[in-house]
């Protein structure tokens, strides 16, 4: 069937289903029974709804049953009628007393007609019955005529209720017939449901399809049986007319769309599994698969056929399962009723893992609803709602997938909560904790990966960058290493003022008689003191970039001057114009350290500027020079050794 021919059947123009529209109920049968009836006085052309044309109406023994409104029998009758126990779209039936083995039974006739076509419906009802011998199909313990030669069945009778009266009352008190240890109502509905499916796949077997499931047609007898009732509108798919006028039979509410269209040729054992699934619906939702303020309405509604919305409550394998077994084209049902079977029983095995996963996609909901709120708005308390449900609902689908790993819900929920987590990291630039999240993905979305992405190059890029910035300010922050500093400069002031000491015992002892020697061993023995001391920095790492730069621009300064004094002795100048030079080279020195490097260093720079006005006044300038050297050593020294944090 394709989708273009989901018009309506000529037949529904017809006066007998025009008057039908009008009165009949949604969740009643419609059976050839009422059609025929329709019919009368009509000019259309009457149908045989017959399973064999050819077939005859076979000789029946004889039933002595006592009617309420028969005269008494001079006999005791085998069967006595005490009561009414329903009415159905093709007979009623009567409860009555079976003498002989004293047992109740319930007896079915048909409706006031007497033609031979009428008959045949109800006798094929009972062939049909006992040739389906199955614990959970009505049972038929004989087939015969009344003393008035009206075709009797009689059937077992069952003194328990009908499942329609309990499917939506979960206090109703027939739930106690049932053998369940069952709690909860969906469950509860779904043991009835395998129970009748497993008989309908029987009853495929046989290739006879029911047509008219629903569970006003299921009986729960006093012991908790199950029993599918109601056969008057089955077909025996080998035997079946298949009339070239269309009929539309079953119940509006339930029907599938073939069976609107009225094309019997389209009927099979997948028309069951709509019936399986319509009931389904009804079980999930408490409504009608098929729904209309009329008949007329509800026949559309079947054939357009409009997928479901299940809300948040209704477990989704569960949906799943009601989706695929009423789908339009019978091609995408369920191949088989067993089928349609084992896809609950699949649920109801891993119940347990489902009822966790569906408390977990509740949670999932509150937690899209806190996410939507702008991050900017969010107050503490927000937060530590936000995470908590994403903590939840990650514990909770992951519970469930540790019940069931292949359970599809909590899958599909726990991707899904792990793809907002993994936003909510790539939010607060969390770069370590979204890559986690991601790496728990299977198959992450592509928009994902490349927001990770951008990220991580923006983190890397704002890494480096306080790494710069870091370096940066060890170079010039001079509280730093403060322990390191401080030894080593005691260490070159106590090497600067030995020399000192040293080259001034020299001079005063006499044993330096050339001025050119004196003047060229004091920068070097200080030069190679500065170099002892930058070889030292370099191995203790902690030393800050600023000490650093201030030995290397020392040890610049004492080659200028050890230059200077080479040149001088070259051209042969004197000590004095030597020494005063020498100071104001290192007053400009220092000056220009102070102002580049380190400001403590203005003060060797003026100590040099006092020191060359004494040189030029002194008679002995070189331990003038000595003792100013000593001196730019110690303010280096106490410098080096301060915090100047706390200055």
């Amino acid at each position: 069937m394709d989708a273009s021919e989901k018009t309506f059947p000529l037949a529904w123009e017809d006066p007998s289903f025009a008057a039908l529209q009008e009165t009949l109920p949604v969740h009643a049968t419609i059976t050839p029974h009422m059609l025929l009836l329709a019919d009368r006085g009509t000019s259309l052309p009457r149908a045989s709804f017959a399973p064999d044309p050819r077939a005859t109406i076979p000789t029946l023994p004889l039933l002595h049953v006592q009617w309420p409104d028969s005269a008494p029998a001079e006999d005791a009758c085998e069967y006595q009628v005490t009561g009414t126990l329903g009415e159905g779209g093709v007979g009623r039936v009567f409860l009555a007393r079976q003498r002989s083995l004293s047992r109740d039974v319930a007896l079915k006739v048909l409706k006031d007609l007497a033609e031979s076509s009428h008959e045949q419906m109800l006798l094929t009802e009972a062939r049909l019955m006992g040739f389906l011998d199955h614990p959970n199909i009505l049972p038929v313990h004989t087939l015969g005529r009344d003393d008035q030669g009206r075709p009797v069945i009689v059937m077992k009778r069952i003194g328990g209720v009908r499942w329609s009266d309990l499917v939506h009352d979960p206090e109703h008190r027939g739930w106690n017939l049932l053998q369940s240890t069952e709690t909860d109502l969906l469950h509860k509905n779904l043991e009835i449901l395998m129970v009748v499916a497993a008989a309908v796949h029987f009853a495929h077997g046989r290739e006879v399809v029911h047509r008219d499931l629903k569970p006003e047609n299921i009986l729960i007898g006093e012991a908790g049986d199950i029993y599918v009732a109601d056969w008057g509108i089955a077909l025996h798919l080998p035997s079946e007319l298949r009339s070239s006028r269309r009929y539309v039979v079953g119940t509006p509410a339930y029907m599938a769309p073939e069976m609107v269209l009225g094309n019997a040729g389209d009927i099979d054992g997948r028309t069951d599994v709509y019936l399986l699934g319509a009931i389904l619906h009804e079980i999930l939702t408490g409504h009608f698969r098929n729904t209309g303020s009329n008949v007329r309405h509800v026949l559309l509604a079947a054939i357009r056929n409009e997928p479901p919305e299940y809300g948040p409550d209704v477990p989704s394998p569960l949906a799943a399962i009601a989706r695929k077994a009423t789908s339009f084209f019978a091609k995408d049902r369920y191949p088989s009723a067993l089928a349609f079977r084992q896809a609950l029983a699949e649920y109801w095995r891993h119940r347990g893992a489902m009822a966790l996963a569906l408390a977990a996609e509740k949670r999932l909901v509150d937690l899209r609803l806190a996410a939507q709120k702008n991050p900017a708005d969010r107050s503490p308390r927000d937060v530590r709602d936000l995470m908590r449900l994403m903590d939840e609902c990650r514990f909770g689908f992951r519970q469930a997938l540790g019940d069931w790993p292949d359970n599809p819900q909590a899958l599909a929920g726990l991707r899904a909560c792990l793809e907002m987590m993994v936003r909510y990291e790539i939010d607060r630039l969390d770069l370590q904790a979204a890559s986690a999240l991601l790496d728990e993905l299977e198959h992450p979305p592509e928009e994902l990966v490349a927001k990770l992405e951008h990220l991580r190059r923006t983190v890397e890029a704002n890494t480096e960058r306080a790494r710069a910035l870091d370096v940066l300010q060890r170079d010039f922050d001079a509280s730093l290493s403060l322990k390191e500093r401080r030894q080593l400069s005691a260490a070159v002031f106590g090497a600067v003022a030995l020399s000192a000491l040293f080259f001034t015992a020299l001079i005063w002892l006499g044993r330096i008689k050339s001025d050119s020697i004196l003047l060229l061993a004091t920068p070097l023995v200080l030069l190679a003191v500065a170099f002892a001391a930058l070889r030292i920095q370099r191995r203790t790492v902690r030393i800050v970039g600023v000490y650093r730069k201030a030995l290397r621009s020392l040890i610049l300064g004492l080659c200028i001057l050890l230059c200077h004094r080479a040149e001088a002795i070259w051209l042969g100048m004197g000590l004095r114009d030597i020494l005063l030079t020498d100071s104001y080279i290192l007053a400009a020195f220092f000056g220009v350290c102070a102002v580049l490097i380190w400001p403590h260093m203005v003060r060797n720079a003026l100590v040099h500027v006092v020191a060359a006005w004494a040189i030029a006044f002194s008679p002995r300038p070189f331990p003038v020079f000595i003792g100013s050297m000593v001196l730019t050593s110690a303010l280096l020294l106490l410098a080096a050794r301060s915090n100047p944090h706390k200055q």
